[in-house]
């Protein structure tokens, strides 16, 4: 029982809003539009900031996408940005009861633009339920050089979160957390990256946790991710890593794309295979498949009800491993700024003692 709600919690902690990959059925395929990233995710550019009041929030007012509501106004050198996002948990089955309410990230955002280059970075602290390690410690979750070779060809180096499939909103995800993919799983990367007006292509060297001497935990990678833009408000794409460390070698493909259809409608799907042989076994290999299928409805601006359904075998060959949900969300934004998000899931899990239980969330999230 204990297992699945730290896993449950673990994995809350996990959210963290990179990007709104639903803005790709407004016709944003590459998340650059919006973001100082080429991958999306964290600072906002000046067109990102006006796209927060006029296509993604319910209601705003002059200037509301400014920061802090326009008390501070951005100015072409200097980019702000930064996160409060709180979470109230929910878990119960037929031994438990439980709910938890916490603090998952508070920083501020920096961004110092000089010609073609950018210098990025975060400032803010370790956040978490009870027992976090390090909470309350200094903490910077990205920090990165940026250069614009072009304005197609990109070039970053630092800290940051590796480009894998879909760049999805929510990291609980079972094509994130059980794949390396979820909480301050940032490493220090080389990350070059090229768009065109119908594809984009992201090639990435992991370093790993180079800040962390003999880090046996940390693995060392090269990837690539490849989207195509199949219509001005969908894209298909697929990536692969091949990484390592102390404990594990493993090779990682996926399959993803974004459909939006019917004008209101969008369609998310990822599907990701995993072959992996531990250090001290190098001739036993485990298969790992994950997915994620989840469809919503815009049924207002800012207001999306979605369903979503997810399935993760840890061991092709082990029935056991298997651990499957479905549920029901909705993701409001009324104003700039303010993001609330809801989501309640049955779910299974074969591993644990009880192998059914009912599991919810809500999240508060304000971004300078």
């Amino acid at each position: 029982m204990h297992r699945i709600l730290i896993g449950i919690i673990l994995l809350l902690f996990s959210i963290q809003t990179y990007g709104f990959s639903e803005n790709v059925s407004h016709g944003y395929v590459n998340c650059m539009a919006c973001h100082v990233a080429p991958s999306g995710g964290g600072l906002l550019n000046d067109y990102g900031r006006s796209l927060s009041g006029e296509l993604m929030s319910t209601w705003g007012w002059k200037n509301s996408d400014q920061p802090l509501f326009g008390a501070v106004q951005n100015a072409e050198w200097l980019k702000v940005g930064g996160d409060y996002r709180a979470i109230q948990t929910y878990l119960e089955n037929s031994q438990v009861k439980q709910g938890k309410q916490f603090t998952m990230q508070k920083n501020v955002e920096l961004g110092f633009n000089f010609s073609k280059l950018w210098l990025v970075g975060t400032l803010g602290t370790q956040e978490g339920p009870t027992g976090t390690p390090n909470k309350g410690d200094f903490l910077s979750e990205r920090h990165y050089i940026l250069w614009d070779i072009t304005d197609e060809i990109k070039l970053r180096a630092g800290k940051f979160r590796l480009n894998f499939g879909l760049n999805d909103a929510n990291h609980t995800r079972a094509t994130k957390q059980p794949l390396g993919f979820g909480s301050n799983s940032e490493t220090y990367i080389l990350e070059f990256s090229k768009f065109t007006e119908t594809d984009e292509i992201f090639i990435s060297a992991d370093l790993g946790r180079i800040d962390i001497p003999r880090n046996s935990a940390k693995e060392t990678s090269i990837s690539l991710n490849y989207a195509k833009y199949t219509s001005e408000k969908s894209k298909v794409g697929t990536s692969f890593l091949f990484g390592e460390s102390g404990s594990r070698r493993r090779s990682l493909l996926g399959i993803y794309g974004v459909i939006g259809f019917l004008e209101h409608f969008i369609l998310k799907n990822e599907v990701d295979y995993q072959q992996s042989f531990a250090a001290a076994l190098p001739n036993e290999r485990k298969d790992l498949v994950s997915s994620v299928l989840s469809f919503g409805y815009q049924a207002t601006k800012g207001l999306v009800p979605y369903f979503v359904v997810e399935h993760l075998q840890q061991d092709l060959t082990d029935e056991s491993t298997q651990q499957s949900s479905a549920g029901l969300g909705i993701q409001w934004l009324p104003i700039p700024h303010i993001e609330l998000q809801a989501e309640f899931k049955k779910l299974t899990n074969k591993s644990a003692q009880v192998s059914q239980s009912d599991s919810g969330w809500i999240l508060f999230h304000f971004y300078l």
